[in-house]
């Protein structure tokens, strides 16, 4: 069995690879020395959803649903502004979506 080389593809550097490109990578910063301490909660929230169908003809049916996120505290973040670290409170988040199906 032959192995496969990977394949090289230059750039300004030479080697273009995760660790010399910028493009699609995020940063990850240490701020202080806990940056990478474990999160006050594992407590991610509860969400609520509810839907319904309604047949209203032989082929047409309406769907209607809905869904709100009440975010617990561990979906906070802590984020650097102007070299200060600030707490910011996770948001509630909510979906809706209605449709009308045909079918034939």
């Amino acid at each position: 069995m032959r192995a496969i080389k990977p394949r090289r593809m230059p750039n300004a550097a030479g080697m273009l690879n995760a660790g010399t490109s910028n493009t699609g990578c995020t940063a990850l910063l240490t701020v202080n020395d806990k940056s990478w301490d474990k999160g006050e909660s594992n407590y991610l929230g509860t969400e609520v959803n509810v839907g319904t169908t309604w047949r209203f003809a032989a082929n047409v049916a309406l769907d209607l649903s809905v869904a709100y996120l009440f975010a617990g505290p561990a979906l906070n973040l802590t984020e650097l502004q102007n070299g200060v670290a600030v707490k910011k409170d996770a948001q509630d988040a909510y979906v809706g979506a209605l449709r009308v199906r045909l079918s034939y």
